[in-house]
């Protein structure tokens, strides 16, 4: 009989050294870290990378995100600060980031260039069933979104 392969959780893929690291820095998982583009954008996740939460003794929310910011995108952030605290607490789905400390200096943001990706390829007739589906999505950025999701499910390639 065939051995079926499972998926695994993040937390069991990572070393618990890794957790331990990640937990001393205040996240609560590595996920914040390794999509910061997909949390704040492609744009913001170029000049800013997250360093550290810093909470109230017992307590997981309200808490200060201390973001690396290079010098020049600093004077930006601190007026775009509301919109990023909504988008990581939306991240999260609640009120984890109460404040924003801003630290300058050289920001690593190899990890949020995005390299190109490979088309999905779907059956014609897929397609078409997919478009009758989301003619009904007026929102352009929620019908792209739903577009992907629904050419992911229906890809011709494993």
């Amino acid at each position: 009989m065939a051995r079926i392969a499972r998926t695994k959780s993040l937390s069991s893929l990572l070393p618990k050294e890794a957790k331990v690291v990640f937990r001393k820095y205040g996240f609560s998982s590595s996920e914040v870290l390794t999509r910061w583009a997909d949390v704040v954008g492609p744009d913001m996740a170029k000049h800013t990378e997250p360093i550290r939460f810093q909470f109230q003794k017992g307590k997981r929310g309200h808490g200060t995100l201390h973001l690396k910011v290079e010098g020049s995108f600093a004077p930006a952030l601190q007026h775009l600060a509301p919109l990023l605290m909504e988008k990581v607490n939306m991240f999260y789905g609640y009120k984890v980031v109460g404040k924003i400390t801003i630290i300058q200096g050289p920001v690593d943001n190899s990890d949020s260039v995005q390299k190109p990706k490979k088309p999905i390829l779907i059956s014609q007739k897929n397609k078409r069933n997919l478009d009758l589906l989301l003619e009904d999505t007026k929102d352009p950025e929620l019908r792209s979104v739903l577009e992907g999701l629904g050419k992911s499910i229906l890809s011709d390639t494993v």
